[in-house]
């Protein structure tokens, strides 16, 4: 396999498992009741909680591993996992400006 192509791979894959979290935290935001403040008391809602937690973890991990690639001297990955970085915050700070204008 050329090596570009690879690169390619690492990326779409990377973006693939990247939908399940934003998946998970779209669907959330949508099915959570309408007219409800933002002050919903001390308790956590869970239902948002758990894909918040993996879109930061799945997020933490590709920024942590482009930092790898880098050390590694392996530079066109770790741009390839940086940018997977920046379109997985794009799209969770696309869907949180869809909700709020809902």
């Amino acid at each position: 396999m050329p090596v570009k192509s690879s690169i390619y791979h690492h990326l779409i894959w990377r973006l693939v498992i990247s939908t399940l979290p934003l998946a998970l935290f779209a669907f959330s935001l949508c099915t959570e009741p309408l007219g409800r403040s933002g002050n919903n008391g001390p308790g956590v809602e869970m239902s948002i909680f758990i894909p918040v937690i993996l879109l930061f973890g799945w997020g933490g991990f590709l920024v942590i591993e482009s930092l790898y690639r880098f050390a590694k001297k392996n530079a066109s990955i770790g741009f390839m996992s940086l940018l997977a970085a920046v379109i997985l915050a794009g799209f969770y700070t696309l869907i949180l400006y869809f909700h709020h204008l809902s």
